[in-house]
């Protein structure tokens, strides 16, 4: 048998024609599947894409139109100030206030500018002489029921025919005015009717009336007893909607049909707005592709809008690509099917090889051209982290450096003997200043949770003791609102856990401090509860509860984004950077936990949150075997409650009392009794002095300052008198039980800073006020300052005379502190002189920049804002220093 030579070519075998069609069938098949998943993809991105830019459009007019009408409010808020601050309001003034606002060119819709005040019972006839002296010889108040008027409008403008009619009309005396009137005056803030009909150019046009209270010696007064009291009247506007959606709206109306209804639903009745009739005829019956329904509150009334698409918006965004592909798809299978069917009849398997070599070759160049692009932005985004990075750092130091000088100031001028007016002037001026240190703590911790730069510790701590401290930071603001601040732990929640006390800290006085916030009076409770244990890790739940305003459904739904507030009118009247929760949210999720959130409007709310922690390994105290019963008797039973709670982890089995009178004849019975002083006050019988002389022992809580009669009284009876918030320790250790002790320290004490002989300090330091700043408090505390401009001077100041500490600025001009660090320490080596303290006293304040710190050489940070009590923190540690270095 013969063999073929290695050259031989291999036989081609040729298809038949009936495999040939069959496959250009197939190959065309194929294709026109593909252009058919391909065109409906496309069909549906940009269906999805014209849905996001109406819903965009939708929550764009939404939000236009309440800060539109908020602008408004604004502008009759305005004219509050005018009544309070000017002695007579004539009716010369309120025109010439009314023309400086130049409401018809740049408010339009006001139809308006009312000034409406009230009618004291008994002096109608006096009140219309007044205002005739005052510019309307004709004035007298009029009204459309029997009853005697309750308010007038005084003055109306523009001062037209048609509004001179209204002058002396009793508003108070129709029914949907006297509503909204109501409203605002309990409030205390602005509110608008609900639909009424205003006659404009003899037409009746749908529109609604403003109102904003003004009160007597200016502000809203706490209480609605309080408000109604001191309500004086009100600053009025009348606005037909129609203007309001023009002015505000404008040219989006074009591409939507816009509905506006006031109330809950979209009955007709309600409709304040239909722009059908400024659509051209053939668009009003056009089936709209897209319609949506929003609900939004404005002035304390409930809109709804509906809005749909109109042709001219879907033309807009109508995508034929689709199509474009459909029929590009098409012809292309067709002639794939055409090419396949040429090839294969005319077995040309080089030009196919070929074909398939061009193809390999094209792949690989695009996936050149990939990894190209994909190692560019690779690098755009590590230079933009670092861009970030190097932002951050400079805003903290910029923005941080004027504030030490700020707070500084404010504290030394505070250590003065002050008048009270300036003193609580400069009060009030530190709180903004740590109110704005605290914003600038937020942005960088967000910052870093967003870097994912944000490290947790896994420290032991005392979970009580935390909860306590948390509470006692809060204490003070909710004491001033009246509010009773509980807190409890269940007493299986074990004494000490494993984690990060500092960020659970932090979270919990996010959600405290909203609390008290937001809670205008009632009470804030946080409580802890251990919800299961799994060897050494348990799930522990946090929540704060609070009686305050509570929020919608839809707020809650983005309540943990970041920079979100309710809403605007909420911005305003309490302010925040809308990052707390966000940032509490994250390291909640960074501990492996979850938190949510229970409201109803008008009536509080419930924060919660669970995460996992460990239970410390010495967690294990002994129980005390001697049982103490106990009677906490306090008015508020959920907080005897929680005290009860707090106290059996400590061998006491408390009861909670709610008044004196269910103890009488059983004092003897108990080993202490634990007593809110409001329970004391406010039982009028002998029953206390009985209770408090049959008890053996007694232990006083107040929310306050007590009178000192009574703090004498009752230290005579050998009572003692304590604060809240309640430690239970303490209050364990006062009446003798086993599991009792010394009170936890709430705040870290500064250690002494008292010295026989004062230190020699060098500042180094750029800013002149920051240098002023230092300079003053060295000396405040009684030691000597040397103060030099740059790294350079500090050297050289350094080489010749010997400090017993510098406290370092680490951006300067000439030198910088880190290069000026390493010369001091390059010097002591070379002279072989005695190391001295240096720390970092700067505005840099990201971990990083402590370790740069230390790395060049510094053996200490310390960040600005710096306060009195942590400067003698630092001097009070230096000997310890010192001795630790020398050694």
């Amino acid at each position: 048998m013969d063999k073929e030579t290695p050259h031989s070519p291999m036989p081609c075998r040729p298809r038949s024609p009936g495999t040939a069609a069959l496959v250009a069938v197939l190959v065309m098949v194929v294709g026109l599947a593909m252009t058919a998943i391909v065109s409906r993809s496309m069909s549906r991105r940009a269906e999805s894409i014209a849905q996001t830019r109406f819903d965009g459009v939708v929550d764009e007019m939404r939000s236009r139109l309440s800060q539109r009408v908020d602008a408004y409010a604004q502008i009759l808020r305005g004219g509050t100030g005018l009544v309070l601050n000017t002695p007579v309001v004539d009716r010369a003034r309120w025109a010439s206030y009314y023309r400086s606002l130049q409401i018809p060119e740049r408010f339009p819709g006001v139809q308006t500018f009312l000034w409406v005040p009230l009618v004291p019972k008994g002096e109608r006839a006096s009140l219309e002489r007044s205002l005739r002296r005052l510019g309307h010889p004709d004035f007298h108040v009029w009204t459309r029921d029997t009853a005697e008027p309750r308010t007038t409008i005084a003055y109306v403008e523009p001062f037209t025919t048609v509004n001179a009619k209204a002058l002396g009309f009793d508003m108070f005396s129709e029914p949907v005015r006297r509503e909204a009137m109501i409203r605002a005056r309990d409030t205390g803030d602005m509110t608008i009717t609900s639909k009424v009909n205003l006659v404009i150019d003899d037409r009746p046009l749908p529109g609604f009336i403003m109102y904003v209270p003004v009160f007597r010696g200016g502000g809203v007064p706490k209480t609605v007893a309080e408000r109604r009291a001191g309500l004086i009247g009100y600053v009025s506007s009348a606005f037909r909607v129609a203007d309001l959606v023009h002015a505000t709206l404008g040219t989006a109306l074009r591409d939507v049909h816009v509905e506006i209804y006031d109330g809950g639903s979209d009955d007709l009745l309600g409709l304040m707005y239909d722009s059908a009739e400024e659509l051209p005829r053939a668009m009003r019956s056009h089936p709209p592709r897209f319609r949506v329904r929003r609900g939004f509150p404005i002035g304390g009334r409930d809109w709804s809008m509906t809005i749909s698409s109109v042709p001219a918006f879907e033309t807009a965004t109508a995508d034929d690509r689709s199509t474009m592909v459909a029929v590009a798809g098409t012809l292309l299978s067709l002639l794939a099917a055409g090419i396949t069917a040429l090839t294969l009849s005319l077995r040309r398997q080089t030009t196919t090889l070929s074909r398939l070599a061009q193809s390999l070759q094209s792949h690989q160049t695009e996936l050149e051209e990939t990894n190209r692009a994909l190692t560019q932005a690779r690098d755009a985004a590590l230079a933009a982290a670092r861009a970030k990075s190097e932002f951050l750092a400079n805003m903290s130091h910029e923005i941080r450096t004027p504030i030490h000088g700020f707070l500084g100031h404010t504290e030394l001028a505070l250590d003065n003997t002050l008048d009270q007016e300036t003193r609580g002037y400069l009060e009030t001026a530190h709180d903004c200043g740590e109110a704005l240190l605290a914003v600038v703590d937020d942005i960088l911790d967000f910052s870093k949770l967003e870097a994912g730069k944000l490290e947790l510790d896994h420290v032991a701590f005392d979970v009580r003791e935390l909860m306590l401290q948390c509470v006692r930071t809060v204490h003070l603001r909710a004491e001033t609102k009246g509010l009773a601040l509980i807190w409890s732990a269940a007493p299986n929640v074990p004494e000490r856990l494993v984690g990060d006390p500092n960020r659970l800290r932090q979270i919990l006085l996010n959600l405290l401090s909203n609390a008290v916030k937001f809670t205008p009076d009632g009470e804030v409770e946080l409580e802890a509860q251990l919800l299961e244990t799994h060897e050494s890790r348990s799930r522990f739940r946090f929540s704060v509860r609070d009686t305050g305003i509570g929020m919608h459904a839809q707020t809650r739904e983005n309540l943990f984004q970041a920079f979100f507030q309710a809403d605007t009118g909420i911005t305003r009247q309490f302010g925040g950077t809308g990052l707390g929760l966000a940032i509490s949210a994250r390291i909640v999720t960074l501990m492996g936990g979850s938190i949510d959130v229970e409201s109803t409007p008008r009536k509080g709310s419930e924060f919660r949150f669970e995460v996992p922690l460990e239970v410390a390994p010495d967690v294990a105290s002994p129980v005390p075997e001697q049982r103490l019963r106990v009677a906490v008797v306090d008015c508020n039973e959920r907080r005897a409650a929680a005290l009860a709670r707090l106290l059996a982890p400590h061998g006491i089995d408390a009861m909670a009392v709610r008044c004196l009178q269910n103890l009488r004849g059983a004092p003897d019975q108990l080993d202490a009794l634990v007593l809110d002083v409001d329970a004391l006050e406010r039982d009028r019988t002998d029953t206390p002095h009985h209770v408090i002389a049959s008890a053996k022992r007694v232990v006083m809580l107040a929310a306050g300052r007590l009178d000192a009669k009574l703090l004498e009284d009752l230290r005579a009876m050998h009572v003692e008198v304590r604060a809240y918030p309640a430690d239970p320790r303490e209050i364990a250790g006062l009446i003798g039980s086993p599991g009792g002790g010394a009170p936890r320290e709430t705040h870290a004490q500064a250690p002494d800073a008292s010295r026989a002989d004062p230190l020699e300090v060098l500042v180094a330091e750029d800013n002149p006020v920051n240098r002023a700043l230092i300079e003053r408090m060295l000396r405040r505390v009684g030691h000597h300052a040397t103060v030099v401009e740059d790294g350079a001077a500090a050297v050289a100041a350094v080489a010749q005379h010997d400090f017993d500490l510098v406290l370092m600025d680490v951006q300067m001009p000439v030198m910088d502190g880190l290069e000026a660090t390493r010369r001091i320490r390059d010097l002591a080596a070379r002279q072989h002189r005695r190391r001295i303290p240096v720390y970092a006293l700067t505005a840099d304040a990201l971990p990083a920049d402590r370790e740069r710190c230390l790395e060049a050489g510094m053996d200490g940070h310390l960040s600005k804002p710096l306060s009195l009590a942590q400067l003698q923190e630092a001097l009070g540690a230096l000997p310890d220093t010192e001795a630790a270095l020398a050694g």
